[in-house]
């Protein structure tokens, strides 16, 4: 029991400087994830200002989308504050996981602290690697038809196989019907 008391003591003091550079790893790649979405938005974004034949249609679905995209960024500002909240709640509570180390009942109190810790500080990244590919498949419906028809036309022309695993489908010729024996 005295030879654990050290790491306890150790763990305590080192628990908020992890902590930090946690922290500021997940902001950089965050920010490295989100650093190319703005231009994907600005051209879904781009399909709802055009002229239609009934001005109202576009008009109605721009307000909608704008009503929409505030009540997501605002369940995503609460999701960060509780994010936030339960970082130093945690950070503040991991002395008495270390301390609960000397207590053989309670040695895995620190394991599960640790362990919500990490997914807790990693939810940032996840939640912009969403938005990112959220973005990246929100770009190509914004726009014309016609950019949206640009990348498919400058592949040329396409086989019938269009992956190389793809095998046609078998026929049905040269197969005999049998028949079950009548009761």
């Amino acid at each position: 029991m005295a030879g654990k008391l050290p790491i306890a003591v150790v763990g305590m003091v080192v628990t908020a400087a992890v902590t930090g550079r946690l922290l500021a790893l997940t902001d950089a790649l965050s920010d490295a994830v989100l650093s190319g979405t703005g231009g994907q938005a600005l051209h879904f974004l781009s399909g709802f200002g055009g002229t239609t034949a009934s001005g109202a249609t576009s008009g109605f679905a721009g307000v909608v989308l704008g009503l929409v995209a505030v009540l997501a960024a605002l369940v995503l500002w609460v999701e960060l504050i509780v994010r936030a909240s339960l970082i130093y709640l945690l950070v503040a509570i991991s002395p008495i996981g270390f301390a609960a180390t000397l207590w053989p009942a309670a040695r895995g109190f620190l394991r599960k602290t640790v362990e919500v810790l990490v997914a807790v500080i990693a939810s940032k990244f996840v939640i912009c690697v969403a938005l990112s590919i959220g973005v990246a498949a929100l770009a190509g419906a914004g726009g014309t038809p016609e950019s949206a028809a640009a990348p498919m036309a400058s592949r040329g022309p396409s086989s019938p196989r269009e992956f190389p695993g793809d095998r046609p489908a078998p026929s049905r010729r040269g197969r005999r019907r049998t028949r079950a024996p009548a009761p």
